[in-house]
């Protein structure tokens, strides 16, 4: 493993440690630390062909999400088109993967 990886791991504590970036949060019930990308709930509008074009006014919202797998996070790894209930929020999981005991959750919901 190459030294920037491994100070990565090193500083995890820190980076999901609430009193510095992580943000306690509810996963599908189960209390979670985890850290949001930086992008807001900015949409990402996604049109159902030139006829519906702003007609319906629906649009997806898009984030990544990263959690901890284990201790203190996630349990098991969430599949692609996997609906999650996050702090009340239903996202469908878009890509998950797995690196250095973190899971990051590339995340989408309907919004109108």
């Amino acid at each position: 493993m190459n030294a920037l990886k491994e100070q990565l791991l090193l500083d995890l504590p820190v980076f999901f440690n609430p009193r510095e970036f992580g943000e306690e949060m509810l996963i599908d019930g189960l209390s979670c630390i985890g850290l949001w990308s930086e992008e807001k709930d900015e949409p990402v509008k996604q049109f159902f062909g030139s006829s519906f074009d702003n007609v319906m006014g629906v649009f997806t919202v898009d984030r990544a999400l990263y959690v901890a797998l284990g201790d203190g996070g996630l349990m098991v790894v969430p599949v692609p088109e996997q609906e999650l209930d996050i702090d009340g929020k239903t996202w469908t999981v878009k890509d998950a993967v797995v690196e250095g005991g973190v899971v990051k959750l590339v995340l989408y919901r309907n919004e109108s």
